[in-house]
């Protein structure tokens, strides 16, 4: 095998993200759950929202764990594809970055500027993390002559790009909508575009893991 530590590491970050991605859905679903049981609190139903507190509760702490996890075995494996290829050493940095600032913004809740300014940086960061990954796919294929695995990254960074550009618009339109309603109906569709670009990108991208992967074996 010849980029051993990129296989193992791409590998590691594959089975991170897919880790994450259950703690998301997870997530999500206990969120439902507190909806449910504000209703039922609302309706008098108690005995039916203590069960759904207690699944809401189990569902959420799975959730952080799974996050957790996910997060340092995502670490572990930038710090070995990094040995291969320094591209994702410096998505290793930015991961180190986004962390930092996440933390800082939460500490300056209450502060609205500085918890704006920190999470927009973590937010850059994250977005810089998946680009160098990419990158670092896109350069292994390059030097073991892959073309489609290659070609399926710059894909992926066109479309990262494109979501990116829709996010701007989206804000743009939220801060418009305040002096001019009619940009509410756009605001609404660039906001669809954006979570179906988000879902087409995530499915892209642990596809390309999975090819890189295959790649390096």
């Amino acid at each position: 095998m010849l980029y051993q530590n990129a296989y193992s590491g791409i590998k590691k970050i594959f089975s991170a993200e897919v880790i994450q991605l259950l703690g998301i859905i997870l997530f999500s679903v206990a969120s439902v759950m507190a909806a449910l049981i504000t209703l039922n609190m609302g309706g008098g139903n108690v005995e039916a929202s203590a069960g759904l507190a207690l699944f809401m509760l189990l569902f959420m702490i799975t959730a952080a764990v799974l996050v957790i996890i996910g997060a340092i075995l995502s670490i572990v494996g930038l710090v070995k594809a990094g040995n291969d290829e320094p591209c994702f050493k410096t998505a290793l940095i930015f991961v180190i970055v986004s962390a930092a600032f996440s933390a800082v913004s939460v500490c300056f809740s209450n502060n609205g500027n500085v918890h704006s300014i920190c999470e927009t940086i973590s937010k850059i960061s994250d977005l810089l993390v998946t680009y160098y990954v990419i990158q670092g796919v896109i350069s292994l294929a390059d030097k073991l002559g892959d073309k489609a695995v290659s070609q399926k990254g710059y894909t992926l960074i066109k479309v990262i790009v494109a979501i990116y550009a829709v996010g701007i618009a989206t804000l743009l339109c939220y801060g418009l909508i305040l002096a001019n309603t009619t940009f509410v109906a756009l605001s609404a569709v660039l906001l669809i575009v954006s979570i179906v670009l988000s879902v087409i990108s995530y499915i892209l991208y642990l596809s390309l893991l999975a090819k890189a992967k295959k790649m390096l074996a």
